[in-house]
């Protein structure tokens, strides 16, 4: 953030709040007047950026952490403390120093994708049955309807997402159940007491919005659950009984003996599902045989969400391509023979399996 009035970034921003973080500095290390002097600063700091935003108009909001930097220069109480960690800034504390507040408590309310701590899907069920917006940890219960409380919100961290190839589709995974969950604490838990059971048939019915459907659900009568098995001989109709059946471009039908397949010769042939993506919790299977003179690599699977590559070359493998993330499965197909693949991906990662377990591996 500049201080500047000519600075276009606040106009940027065409929310209410701004959030100015100003937690964590690190003031524990020192000693004496090193410790003071630092704390000191920092509150000053704050305080000039809580007036600064305040001064354009916004809501600035900001970490709870006064008890960490307790000291004597004032921070103005013109702003929303968000309680996320009651060691650095409790409520009680907050409300008494006359701040408006926002429950953001870290034990039942984050989510850290791939980090166990404190989780990495929040336990929808044990936060309904166990909690409530005026509680806060260990045991300060505020009273219903505090005019300070101004709600409850959850965050996603991805403190190692990048690393790990963490996509839009696993944060929404993670983030959509608790929509509802906040929703149903923060407006109507009090008044509808209802038990967990009759809030999860409640969710399940409604789903996500009208014409929205990012979790990339496929409506399948099958009694297994199969989406699509597709019938070579028969024109590539769907077998499943879901009527997804597939179109052809520019492939050959070679019968061998009794069995039967799809040819496929570079990027002008290939087959086209009337399906856009599918989201976690599925599972495919195909058997493919390059030939001998196929080139390095080439598209098994793609669609404007994603890609699945075969590379053989020296260094090459299975990549799976989402975003601007690639992982990368280290087993190279072999040419001249058929090799059956078994990939299954949930919001944990994707497994390869190779001929019923002769090569498995995850991601």
């Amino acid at each position: 953030m500049l201080r500047n009035e000519n600075s276009k970034q606040l106009k940027q921003i065409i929310g209410p709040d701004i959030h100015i973080g100003t937690d964590e500095y690190d003031v524990a290390k020192q000693d004496g007047p090193g410790k003071k002097r630092l704390t000191e600063s920092f509150r000053a700091y704050t305080n000039e950026l809580i007036r600064y935003v305040k001064s354009k108009g916004k809501t600035p909001h900001f970490w709870g952490s006064l008890k960490t930097f307790a000291g004597e220069i004032p921070v103005s109480n013109d702003a929303v403390m968000d309680i996320w960690n009651t060691d650095f800034g409790d409520a009680k504390h907050a409300i008494d120093l006359g701040y408006e507040i926002v429950n953001m408590e870290h034990r039942p309310l984050y989510i850290v994708p791939i980090v166990s701590e404190p989780s990495d899907c929040m336990n929808i069920r044990h936060v309904y049955e166990n909690w409530e917006t005026e509680c806060f940890f260990p045991d300060t219960v505020l009273p219903y309807g505090h005019p300070q409380l101004k709600g409850a919100v959850s965050s996603l961290w991805s403190d190692i997402s990048a690393s790990k190839g963490f996509s839009m589709d696993d944060s929404h995974y993670r983030l959509f159940p608790v929509i509802p969950l906040l929703a149903e604490k923060t407006w109507a838990s009090h008044v509808l007491d209802r038990a967990y059971v009759q809030f999860a048939e409640d969710i399940n019915v409604t789903g996500e919005p009208p014409l929205v459907n990012l979790a990339w659900r496929v409506e399948s009568i099958a009694k297994d659950g199969c989406i699509l098995k597709y019938d070579i001989r028969n024109n590539v109709k769907d077998q499943s009984g879901n009527g997804y059946d597939a179109e052809a471009h520019y492939t050959e039908l070679v019968e061998c003996d009794s069995d039967c397949f799809l040819t496929f010769n570079g990027a002008s042939t290939y087959l086209q599902t009337p399906l856009k993506n599918l989201g976690f919790g599925w599972t495919l299977i195909v058997s493919i045989q390059p030939d001998e003179d196929f080139c390095d690599s080439g598209i098994l699977l793609e669609s404007d969400h994603g890609r699945l590559t075969i590379d053989m070359s020296l260094d090459g493998g299975i990549i799976l391509s989402e975003e601007k993330y690639s992982s990368k499965f280290k087993y190279i197909l072999p040419k001249g023979r058929w090799t059956k693949l078994m990939l299954t991906g949930d919001h944990e990662g994707t497994a390869l399996v190779v001929n019923d377990g002769e090569y498995t591996e995850r991601l």
